[in-house]
């Protein structure tokens, strides 16, 4: 009922649901044919999906709105052809007369209302609109809603979210309740879900979205006036004509700068840069790279993590560690059949540390044998939901981002005492990819309202803002015993690889305040 309240429909009727506990993907829907809910178990290791909720909660609150959505097409003609077709009448007029913006932005705009941690309180969910308004311009409503070959066009989740959040703050909470039940009921009018917003607000929706991108770029403009931004160097890549990312970056130890390129020409392709950074140099072509929102290097060995589908079932597949030796250019898969994400190697390169999910939902830090892929250690996660593990540069210690219910900390633990440490407790921030250097740990952390790049003091547990840039700054990275920062950040043409020097005198001392996020739904 409380998911259903906004759109004045008190579901009654029972729903199947179904949990997928055999794939590593992190996802769910709601379909009529026939009726039911399902929802993939295994948790993102994607902190722009994740925020600080717990999976499951996150996940059946989206997916319940969905339920909602559909039960209004039981309504008028909707009735009819229920009695006449079953479920295939209302899903008709659904596919038919409501676009994906709403029915996605909708559920997200729920999911931010009703969880402590939902999509509208992340940073990086608005990233392409926010880069594109503040740089270009809206794109024209066709372009938004159709999308482009050529240019990163923001989600119709994005999308979405603004637009049913503008209508709601402006012209009633309720009203997309009755445009919905209304489009439902008279589905044979002309354009019949856009003549419900013309009914309800006097606008066409072609501009509900020209003042909705008004009062948004307005917003980030008015925010972005007059910011000190942290100087940095953007590393130069090829020129580009279609949306290109270059993200993770890593250093190699022999100077060479490595990251996974990928975008809307690219298939995810890992790709060095000699020291004198004259020529871009394809590594290797990866098959399905897992959304671990990390790469790593150490020695001589790059490892990620791969999808794999079975041979037999369509939703049971693994995640496996894929090793690329750099002296010899060959690529090795290292487990087979895994629900492993997330691998870190050691500096010394003879290490990986990864984070392992059985079917029953038990985590666990798992550290293997970089050569042979061999199983060393099992060290049990204790419960909640473990993101991202990095080894100290000494090889012995590895932190980790530890998520409990709606909270996350930093917990570092001793490969020799295998005992646990807290260094960052449990916070309600959406803290991201620890990295060692020297006495600190440098993560992802929002201040100011953007991803920025943050660092933890290990002996007094003091915290700074190391970086500020325009859109936000993501993925660190140091050589070790080096001095330089670098990072990816985000950019209209795609993230970019960018560095800096590493000078704590300069850092800005971090408080709890800066990490606040008003959603763009605060009102509501």
């Amino acid at each position: 009922e409380p998911v259903a309240g906004s759109l004045g429909n008190q579901v009654a009727r029972p729903i199947a649901v179904l949990l997928q506990n055999q794939t590593v993907v992190s996802n769910g829907f709601v379909t009529l044919l026939p009726r039911r809910m399902e929802l993939f178990t295994f948790p993102p290791q994607d902190y722009s999906l994740l925020g600080t909720n717990q999976w499951m909660n996150l996940l059946t609150v989206h997916e319940l709105r969905h339920v909602v959505q559909l039960d209004l097409a039981r309504n008028g003609i909707g009735k009819w052809l229920y009695a006449l077709l079953g479920n295939n009448g209302p899903a008709l007029l659904n596919t038919l007369f409501v676009p994906d913006w709403f029915m996605e932005g909708d559920a997200v705009l729920t999911e931010t209302l009703m969880t402590p941690g939902g999509r509208g309180y992340i940073p990086q969910f608005d990233l392409p609109l926010r880069a594109q308004l503040l740089s270009r311009g809206a794109f024209s409503y066709p372009k938004a809603v159709g999308g482009s070959f050529k240019h990163n066009v923001a989600n119709h989740y994005t999308l979405g979210y603004f637009l049913t959040s503008y209508l709601n703050k402006s012209y009633g909470a309720d009203r997309w309740g009755g445009i919905l039940e209304q489009t439902y009921r008279k589905p044979l009018a002309p354009f019949p879900f856009s003549n419900q917003i013309r009914k309800a607000t006097g606008l066409k929706v072609e501009q509900l979205y020209a003042k909705t991108m008004d009062d948004i770029g307005g917003q980030w403009e008015q925010s972005a006036a007059g910011e000190t931004l942290t100087a940095a160097e953007v590393f130069p890549v090829n020129r580009q004509k279609v949306f290109t990312n270059y993200e993770y970056p890593q250093i190699l130890p022999d100077g060479r700068l490595v990251a996974l390129r990928s975008g809307l020409g690219d298939i995810a392709t890992l790709v060095s840069w000699e020291s004198d950074r004259t020529a871009e140099i394809r590594l290797h072509t990866t098959g399905y790279f897992y959304p671990s929102g990390m790469l790593s290097a150490g020695g001589n060995r790059l490892v990620w993590a791969e999808r794999r589908l079975d041979a037999r079932w369509g939703l049971r597949d693994y995640s496996v560690i894929m090793c690329l030796d750099l002296n010899s250019g060959k690529t090795r898969q290292l487990t087979q059949r895994t629900r492993v994400v997330a691998p870190a190697i050691a500096p010394d390169g003879l290490r990986i540390a990864a984070v392992s999910q059985t079917t029953a939902l038990e985590e666990h830090l798992i550290i293997i044998d970089a050569g042979s892929g061999e199983e060393l250690a099992v060290v049990p996660g204790g419960g909640g939901h473990l993101l991202q593990p990095r080894w100290s540069e000494d090889g012995r210690k590895i932190a980790i981002v530890k998520q409990l219910e709606n909270s996350k900390s930093i917990l570092i633990y001793d490969t020799e005492t295998q005992g646990w440490s807290t260094a960052l407790p449990q916070c309600g921030e959406n803290i991201a990819h620890p990295v060692w250097w020297g006495e600190y740990l440098l993560f992802n952390q929002v201040a100011g309202g953007k991803d920025q790049i943050g660092a933890l003091h290990l002996p007094s547990g003091r915290r700074y803002t190391v970086t500020n840039r325009p859109l936000g700054a993501y993925n660190p990275s140091v050589a070790t015993g080096g001095d330089r920062l670098y990072f990816n950040e985000f950019t209209v043409d795609g993230h970019r690889i960018s560095k800096m020097t590493l000078q704590p005198e300069q850092w800005i001392s971090f408080t709890a305040s800066e990490a606040a996020v008003i959603p763009y739904c605060e009102p509501l």
